[in-house]
C-alpha cells in the first residue's frame, strides 16, 4: 500500500515538473515583441531593438472639423477666379528637378516655364496630364550647337522658346507616337541639319541619347489652378 502511495506520490511531483517547464518554454516564446513581425530581415540580423513610441491624442481638438481641399478632379474645369492664377490651357507649365511639394511650381500665369501644349511629343505623358494634372519624367528639348541638332535639357526659367519636345519614357516604352506635325519615332542626335532638321528615327535602337540629369514635372493649367485653391469645392475633414 505504501509503495502505491509513493508512487502516487512521484507521478504527481513528475506532472507538475513538467508543467513547470512548459510553463517556462511558453512564457520564453511570449517575450518576443509584437512589432518583430513589421521589422526587417535586416535589422533582426543587426541585433537592433527597435524603440516604437505610440501616442493616443483624445484631447478635445481632435474633435474638430478642419475644411480642406476636394482632391483633383479632371472633370473639373476650376475656372479662374481672377487674373492672379489664371493660367492658359494651351499652355503645359514645368518646374525642373522638384515634383509637387516643391516651393517652385509655378505660381503666376505670366511664368515663363511654359510652352505650348501642342508640341509635346512625350506621349507617355498625355495620359498622365489628362488623368492627374501632372506628369515626372526625363523630358529634352531639340537644339543645336553649331550645325550639330541633339536632344538637351529644358531651360530651368524659360520655356518660350521651346519648338520640339519628348521624353525618354516613350522610347522606355516604345512608344513612336509623335505631334501630327513630326512622323513617327524615337529621338535621334545629329541627324539632318538646321534647314533639314530629323528629330526621330524609326529604329529604336538607333535612340542613344544620354537620359540622365534633371527630372521635369509638368502641369496643367486646369491643375495649377485647383492646386493653388482656384474654385476649388471644399469638404470637412476631421483630426
Amino acid at each position: 500500500m505504501k509503495k502505491l502511495f509513493d508512487n502516487k506520490l512521484f507521478a504527481k511531483k513528475l506532472w507538475k515538473s513538467l508543467l513547470a517547464l512548459s510553463l517556462i518554454s511558453v512564457s520564453g516564446v511570449t517575450l518576443s515583441e509584437d512589432i518583430e513581425l513589421y521589422v526587417s530581415d535586416a535589422v533582426k540580423e543587426a541585433g537592433k531593438k527597435i524603440k516604437v513610441l505610440i501616442i493616443l491624442d483624445n484631447s478635445g481638438s481632435m474633435n474638430g472639423l478642419h475644411t480642406v481641399s476636394a482632391d483633383f478632379d479632371p472633370l473639373e474645369t476650376y475656372e479662374a477666379e481672377g487674373s492672379a492664377h489664371a493660367y492658359n490651357d494651351s499652355a503645359t507649365y514645368f518646374n525642373i528637378g522638384g515634383a509637387d511639394s516643391s516651393s517652385t511650381i509655378p505660381d503666376s500665369p505670366s511664368d515663363a516655364r511654359r510652352f505650348l501644349a501642342e508640341i509635346n511629343s512625350c506621349e507617355t505623358s498625355k495620359i498622365s496630364l489628362e488623368t492627374y494634372g501632372f506628369y515626372t519624367g526625363h523630358i529634352r528639348e531639340y537644339g543645336y550647337s553649331g550645325n550639330t541638332g541633339s536632344w538637351k535639357e529644358l531651360p530651368e526659367n524659360n520655356g518660350l522658346n521651346i519648338e520640339v519636345l519628348d521624353c525618354e519614357e516613350d522610347i522606355t516604352n516604345a512608344d513612336d507616337t509623335n505631334i501630327d506635325s513630326l512622323p513617327i519615332g524615337y529621338p535621334i542626335d545629329g541627324e539632318g541639319s538646321k534647314q533639314n532638321p530629323v528629330y526621330h528615327t524609326t529604329t529604336i535602337a538607333d535612340a542613344k541619347q544620354d537620359w540622365t540629369g534633371n527630372y521635369v514635372t509638368l502641369y496643367t493649367a486646369k491643375y495649377l489652378r485647383w492646386y493653388h485653391g482656384q474654385s476649388v469645392v471644399k469638404k470637412q475633414s476631421q483630426n
